[in-house]
Parts: C-alpha cells; structure tokens; sequence
C-alpha cells in the first residue's frame, strides 16, 4: 500500500476512510480497513470469523508508517492508532451460502462510503446482485439510483 500512496501521492492524514477488500481464504473475502475521522479499524466478516490473520495489525503500523513519513515523527505521536477501537463484524448480517462473498463485500463498501448501517441480509442478495449489475450496465452507480438506497440504513434510503 506504501508504494500506492507514494505514486498516486496521497496523504492518508486528508482522509477519512480507508476501505481494504481482504482475501481472506479460498473464495472468502472480507473488508477492512480505517475510519480515520472517527479513529476506528474495522474487520468485517460476513461468515462473523475473526481477524486471525493479523489485518488490523498490519493496518496500524502501515498508517504509522505513513503519517510519520509524509509529516513527521511528531506528527505521528498524534496517530496513537493502538488506542484505536477495532469494530470486529459489527452490524454486518450473517452470510449463510458460501458463493456471494464478493456482494456482500461491495454492499458493505458501500455503506461504509455512505455512513450508513448496512441492512441487508442473505434473503436479499440474489436482488442486489441484480440491481449491482443494472447499475453497471446502465451506468446509474450514485446513491439514489443504486442498490445501495435499499441496502444501507442511515442518511440514504432508509428502509
């Protein structure tokens, strides 16, 4: 990730939210990542597993890592980050198949985006996958026209 914050000249400290998809074991995947405006790391797994694999770990030293080398070692005293909650699988839904990872990792990305809960559970996913790709083909991703107004609670489409 330090190579891609270097390239594409990003300063992790102007962000809010950083979203790491996660392959966790053969076809699982699972989303990480660090709400940096709320001071939070988050594991969220749909079949409600742990983060055995030591993520969130790696994820505090990389954003260490970075505030230190793009603003300073007294910057980085700023970013006590082992302070930091860790939100493991919280409101996520539990997944009962083992074929739609990949959707459930996308909706929770795109609650996450929206700030909003997520609300969906396996019953909808055959109808979010549905509307997921309508929204590509059509070219209608946005927050009133996507899936993610039926999905997310919160400030967009409550249900």
């Amino acid at each position: 990730m330090e190579r891609w914050t270097r390239r594409s000249r990003i300063n992790v400290t102007r962000l809010d939210l950083v979203i790491v998809p996660v392959h966790a074991w053969a076809s699982h995947w699972v989303l990480s990542g660090v709400d940096i405006a709320y001071r939070l790391f988050f594991y969220l797994d749909s079949l409600r597993g742990r983060d055995t694999g030591g993520v969130v770990d790696k994820l505090k030293a990389w954003i260490l890592d970075e505030v230190k080398n793009k603003t300073g070692e007294n910057a980085s005293k700023s970013f006590d980050v082992h302070r930091w909650p860790t939100d493991v699988n919280g409101d996520v839904s539990l997944q009962t198949d083992t074929a739609i990872f990949d959707v459930f990792v996308v909706l929770l990305a795109d609650c996450l985006i929206l700030g909003a809960a997520a609300a969906f559970t396996q019953a909808d996913m055959n109808n979010m996958r549905l509307r997921m790709a309508g929204d590509l083909v059509c070219g209608t991703i946005n927050a009133n026209a996507s899936c993610v107004g039926t999905c997310c609670r919160g400030q967009y489409g409550r249900r």
